[in-house]
């Protein structure tokens, strides 16, 4: 088997369910919810759909992915109204090393520029210019709680506010994704292991 998480991230959009190959996969998955792991049975060329709650048409958005048995995986939906997309993410079904944890950044907003994300463990910024709708790589950060900072990559000013303070623990994978229409995001964290 492998295992599937759904994040609704679609600006203006009602509730969406997911479908492989038009059987349900996570229904009733609210705008910013997520719908931890799913099992489903593996397989190529498999078609994940997004559509309105309790329907199974239209589609609103759709990708095309393979699952591998005993893989972790993501499809968010993001956009506005009319030009939505689905997008997926293989996910690290790891944990950290001892006194550490993993944690990824996803801009996941809609009609948003890139991003800058610093954290409270170095002023080195962790993620520069990290695109919508794109992910960046697993950062491994000691086990701890930190403040994060998301600005627009451009001009500095700040995307989310206040400035989330989010707990990681050993040994802890985790995904912090930032959803809304450009400005005024909200960071939602999920945990990938």
């Amino acid at each position: 088997l492998a295992r599937v998480k759904t994040v609704h991230a679609a600006t203006e959009t009602t509730a969406v369910d997911l479908l492989k190959n038009a059987n349900p996969v996570a229904l009733v998955v609210p705008y910013t919810g997520v719908r931890q792991y799913n099992d489903v049975v593996q397989g190529a060329a498999q078609v994940m759909s997004f559509v309105n709650t309790g329907t199974q048409a239209p589609t609103l958005a759709s990708v095309t992915s393979t699952l591998a048995p005993a893989t972790d995986q993501t499809l968010f939906i993001t956009g506005f109204p009319g030009a939505t997309q689905a997008v997926y993410l293989a996910d690290v079904n790891l944990p950290a090393p001892s006194n550490a944890a993993f944690v990824r950044i996803v801009n996941a907003s809609s009609g948003g520029g890139p991003i800058t994300v610093t954290s409270t463990a170095s002023v080195v910024p962790m993620v520069t210019g990290l695109a919508s709708p794109t992910a960046s790589g697993y950062n491994i950060l000691p086990a701890g709680t930190y403040t994060f900072r998301f600005t627009n990559t451009a001009t500095g000013a700040p995307v989310v506010t206040p400035d989330p303070v989010i707990t990681l623990t050993s040994p802890q994978t985790s995904s912090i994704y930032l959803i809304g229409p450009g400005t005024g995001l909200a960071a939602v964290v999920t945990q990938d292991f």
